[in-house]
């Protein structure tokens, strides 16, 4: 691990935070961000220099006089080991201080339910791999887990579907593994933080909604990751909901929206009409042949993520302008307003945008309207579905 390229002090932490999200930044745009003099913008800037973690990017167009050079990240500087531990399927990769992939990933399957003495080993095996490829590049390791982490200590806190991990010294043990930094955070939080520094940097406030084999979000306020007290903030899985007292949740209670409509409850729920769904694969392929019950099954749980997610909507008080959906394009009628996870309301007659995001697609745009009858229409993997509005 080459610890000499890391930054000592805060005050270059924030600089290098600053250049890393707007890409480029001359020393007079550093100065009006922190409101810091030019001696000390000149100081931290040529500390990062140095180290290499920051380089001249070329020069800022003059209004007279010389031009001002422009910082950018030096993303080549070192590298990094991530982790993405999912409750059935893990994934690790090298990547350079851009986030982006150096080489192909490592897949794992295993079953995180069983306990970190059973599964961790396994997860170190793979990142050993890794962290030998990196070599004197490496800077440090990620890791994401599918559960609350309490940032003072790094450890989960009372994880409803991994009770086995609950304040299990995840930094502890891989730090001593590997004898490097180690960082640990709730995988939900962490594409909360992608989907906002590299999409959508201008928007004060973001929601997440990571529907996989639970349900998570993680939750962007006025441009800063928010956790909460213990870390369990966006823990929407575990919102109740009215008429499901027969769903016995993983946290011990009855009708949570993770035992109504996340991919654990609709494996079984699917398996219990006599279908073989052991993974979300099989489901895709059930509602591909086109499986009458399945794609049922699958719309009434959209229509139940959407109705917790439309609360925390209003809850967290989203607002995005319209025009950010043309920064990517058009987005298909299937990717406005559905009800399968994206339908959101605050107040009658409110027409304010929001945006709420969903693990591997693009961010949906879903409006607030007046009155609109139900539309027809595909979703992405070919199920058909309605809008059912508020009357």
């Amino acid at each position: 691990m080459n610890v000499d390229l890391l930054p000592r002090d805060p005050a270059d932490g924030l600089v290098l935070r600053l250049v890393r999200e707007a890409g480029m930044l001359t020393r007079a745009d550093l100065g009006e961000a922190t409101g810091w003099a030019r001696s000390t913008v000149t100081r931290r800037v040529d500390s990062l220099l140095e180290s290499g973690l920051v380089v001249i990017g070329g020069e800022a167009s003059s209004t007279g006089g010389r031009p001002p050079e422009q910082i950018r990240l030096n993303h080549h500087a070192g590298t990094l080991v991530v982790a993405d531990l999912g409750v059935s399927q893990s994934r690790l990769a090298i990547v350079d201080l851009l986030g982006n992939p150096l080489d192909p990933p490592t897949d794992i399957e295993l079953d995180l339910t069983s306990g970190p003495e059973d599964t961790l080993p396994t997860v170190q095996g793979a990142m050993k791999k890794l962290v030998e490829q990196a070599g004197d590049s490496l800077l440090g390791i990620g890791v994401g887990v599918p559960a609350p982490i309490d940032s003072r200590t790094s450890q989960p806190t009372d994880p409803a579907m991994l009770s086995a991990w609950n304040k299990y010294p995840i930094r502890e043990t891989i730090e001593s593994a590997f004898s490097t930094a180690v960082f640990v955070e709730k995988d939900a939080n962490l594409m909360a933080l992608a989907e906002h520094r590299r999409n959508w940097p201008q928007a004060s406030s973001l929601l997440f909604a990571k529907i996989g084999t639970g349900i998570d979000s993680g939750l962007v306020i006025d441009g800063n990751l928010h956790r909460g007290a213990n870390g369990a903030a966006g823990d929407i899985g575990h919102i109740q909901l009215e008429g499901y007292a027969d769903r016995l949740c993983n946290c011990g209670r009855n009708g949570c929206l993770e035992a109504v409509g996340g991919g654990q409850a609709l494996a079984a729920q699917i398996s219990a009409l006599g279908r073989r769904a052991p993974n979300a694969r099989a489901i895709v392929s059930l509602v591909h042949s086109g499986d009458a019950e399945v794609k049922s099954l699958l719309r009434h749980a959209g229509t139940n993520i959407g109705v917790v997610l439309a609360a925390a909507v209003s809850v967290v008080d989203l607002a995005v302008h319209r025009d950010v959906a043309q920064q990517r394009g058009q987005r298909r009628g299937a990717q406005r307003q559905r009800s399968a996870g994206h339908r959101a309301w605050r107040r009658p007659g409110n027409r304010t945008a929001s945006r709420l995001f969903g693990q591997g697609g693009d961010p949906a745009e879903v409006t607030h309207p007046r009155q609109q009858t139900p539309r027809r229409r595909t979703e992405p993997f070919g199920v058909e579905c309605r809008d059912h509005r508020r009357r």
